[in-house]
């Protein structure tokens, strides 16, 4: 992946969903909800700097340096040669696939301002604020840390000084963040509401960041697969007639309430991913399960689940095969994370 055009769907991945014939080895079919086109997997899923620019290549590197094992483990899935089926990597896999795509990164760069936005209603109620510094004024730890940076800023004193300054100030922030009426709870409000409105502004570029940020510090996504690792892993064989597609966001889930989602954390504590799903060919896909009683989906919902949660497209082995044109018009209908209305009610629950 290393170079400016940076794969959000890894070349790995892809390889197992191109074309049977030998001139074709390295190209699927791409559809589009208004057209379908064979192409190189050089130019499927991927967009120039899309996790690093020039000037600072290292996330772009980590995400590289961590693919070989992983292309590995799609190889052995998508072969068949699972008789010895490690969890581990299996858990590795599907934790850090989740994760990195661009459906993924669109959907945190849409929530974020929504999360920020209900916090921002909090926020403009002064009787909130109030609460809030009262609650500071009474937090002997906060407290204590608070005086000891305005003592910092002091020229320095003798130690009698120095504690009669400190109980000076430790009374003036009691005092005034326990007077409902005090003039520092009216500039602090104010400055919460600058501070509000200046995150929601900046709240796509905080969500980029957020998301780079994660993959740079561990591409593998560490904790994610250690609780994955505690899932049941199977793999689903298709059959011959209706293959599985591979969607622009490879890892799909369907929630407790029976939605397919993005493998995002818990929503809430009733709902949360009863299964994922991550196709490595036209024949198999890898699934995992929090209770093996759960059912195991068929061939055709893990398509609809992959269509309607890619961005812009999904991959597949030929142009043409049953339900296709169905597919296509589901590409980008589901909600990634939930709908707004419930993202709201869960925040303000």
């Amino acid at each position: 992946m290393s170079g400016r055009h940076q794969h959000y769907l890894p070349r790995f991945l892809q390889k197992g969903f191109c074309c049977d014939e030998p001139r074709r080895a390295e190209s699927a079919y791409v559809h589009r909800r208004d057209k379908v086109f064979l192409s190189h997997m050089k130019g499927i899923g991927q967009e120039r700097d899309f996790y690093s620019a020039p000037d600072d290549p290292s996330l772009d590197d980590a995400l590289t340096r961590v693919e070989t094992t992983m292309a590995e483990t799609v190889r052995q899935l998508a072969s068949g040669d699972v008789a010895l089926l490690d969890v581990s990597a299996c858990a590795t896999l599907v934790g850090a696939l989740s994760v990195r795509t661009k459906a993924m990164r669109r959907a945190m760069i849409d929530v974020l301002p929504i999360v920020i936005e209900e916090a921002a209603k909090e926020l403009a109620d002064l009787q909130n604020t109030r609460q809030a510094l009262k609650k500071h004024a009474n937090d002997k730890r906060w407290l204590h840390e608070t005086v000891s940076k305005e003592m910092a800023k002091l020229p320095r004193m003798s130690r009698e000084q120095a504690s009669r300054m400190r109980k000076t100030l430790e009374t003036a922030i009691r005092v005034g963040f326990n007077d409902p009426d005090s003039p520092c709870i009216t500039e602090a409000h104010e400055g919460l509401q600058l501070a509000a409105a200046k995150l929601i502004k900046e709240a796509g570029a905080i969500a980029d960041g957020a998301f780079k940020a994660a993959l740079k510090n561990d591409p593998t996504m560490t904790l994610r697969a250690e609780q994955l690792r505690q899932c049941r892993f199977e793999i689903i064989e298709a059959e011959e007639s209706y293959p599985f597609i591979l969607g622009d966001c490879a890892v799909v889930a369907r929630y407790t309430d029976g939605m397919a989602r993005l493998p995002f954390s818990s929503i809430e504590d009733q709902l949360y991913p009863e299964i994922q799903c991550l196709p490595v060919s036209p024949r198999r896909c890898l699934t995992l399960r929090r209770d093996s009683k759960i059912p195991l989906p068929k061939a055709s919902e893990i398509n609809a689940w992959s269509a309607a949660l890619s961005h812009e497209f999904f991959i597949s082995h030929s142009a043409t095969f049953s339900n296709a044109e169905c597919l296509r018009k589901l590409i980008n209908t589901a909600d990634p994370i939930d709908t707004e209305d419930r993202i709201r009610s869960y925040l303000v629950a």
